[in-house]
């Protein structure tokens, strides 16, 4: 209805301009202007829309301050509710989202393999991304990582564990060795998950790879050990090595029986259970929140660093349960003590 009287009131536009003697013209000529000049504004409203909703994957809003302590982070038109994760906007959608989909749907003759599906992901990435020659290649199935750092940030006494502290920080201190549990890392203490997911045993440890932070330190080269506040930093395996449901064996090293705290290390059983989703705290790190910056300038340089880490699932890191503390991976085990230089390898 709108489109069709639109178009008449274009028609008449140009009729008049027609009879005026600086732009004479036929009818056809008038039908075929009106019906162009109706073409481009449908393409150019919806080449607008498009380019919205790229970049709408991160909104930030604010309550009249310009500090970041202040800003919440909502993905578009969808609330974070409490134990729940949004869709990820990005090349590679949610893991959970897509395993629903393929449990409802009868299974295919024809599937991708792991090895084929992680170069359609580089192909993609590299169309989002030019720093393509940092995504490192899929690793065999036997592939080994080593704990590189581990760290644990236990709840402050001034308020300073809380997202809405002015002196608030994601970063996380290294330490010699953490202790895991089915309830968590020892002396670990995260705000949102203790108060709006009742200490989730779902997100009892938090895992970064070491290719994340090489990819970041290009964007941003401040950015130091700790700062996305991962418990264990893995080095010699890429980001998609990870997969949700995926069972991994944190151990010593080989043909060595070390222990801390009096601990074994052996056999410590660990499930991914969610990719991480980039969010507005990691804004608050003091090269993002600079008082060397405008707002404005804040607001843009947390956008991309935001969307640096949402090109795909499981890039900002991944989310894991402890399900064994003596490699036979029953849930509901033990767990145990991990330290600097412990491999990693799947279960």
């Amino acid at each position: 209805f709108r489109a069709k009287y639109t178009q008449m009131y274009i028609c008449n536009a140009t009729r008049q301009l027609s009879r005026s003697s600086l732009f004479p013209m036929t009818r056809n000529t008038r039908g075929r202007i009106s019906a162009t000049i109706v073409a481009t504004c449908g393409v150019a409203i919806l080449a607008i829309l498009c380019v919205d909703s790229f970049h709408s994957r991160f909104t930030l809003t604010s309550d009249r301050s310009t500090d970041f302590n202040s800003i919440r982070y909502w993905l578009p038109r969808r609330k974070q509710l409490a134990g729940v994760q949004p869709r990820s906007h990005t090349p590679h959608l949610s893991t959970n989202f897509w395993q629903q989909q393929q449990q409802q749907q009868p299974p295919r003759s024809v599937s991708l393999s792991a090895s084929l599906w992680d170069e359609l992901q580089t192909a993609l990435l590299s169309l989002v991304s030019p720093n393509t020659a940092l995504v490192e290649p899929a690793p065999g199935p036997n592939a080994r990582g080593t704990i590189v750092q581990c760290a644990a940030k236990p709840l402050q006494s001034d308020g300073a564990s809380k997202p809405s502290s002015k002196s608030y920080s994601p970063k996380k201190v290294s330490q010699p060795f953490v202790t895991l549990s089915s309830g968590g890392v020892m002396g670990d203490y995260n705000h949102y998950r203790t108060v709006a997911l009742e200490n989730t045993n779902d997100r009892a440890v938090s895992i970064l790879t070491m290719d994340v932070l090489r990819r970041l330190s290009a964007f941003e080269p401040r950015v130091e050990l700790g700062d996305l506040g991962e418990n264990l930093l893995v080095e010699g395996l890429p980001y998609h090595f990870f997969r949700v449901g995926g069972r991994y064996t944190i151990s010593s090293g080989v043909g060595s029986d070390s222990t801390a705290a009096g601990t074994v290390t052996d056999g410590i059983v660990i499930e991914v259970t969610e990719p991480i989703v980039p969010c507005s705290n990691l804004c608050t790190l003091h090269y993002i929140n600079s008082p060397e910056l405008t707002p404005v300038q804040r607001i843009e340089k947390c956008q991309a660093f935001l969307g640096e880490l949402g090109i795909a699932a499981g890039f900002r890191g991944w989310y894991a349960t402890v399900v064994g503390g003596d490699g036979d991976g029953n849930a509901g085990g033990g767990g145990g003590v991990v330290k600097v230089g412990d491999s990693i390898m799947a279960a």
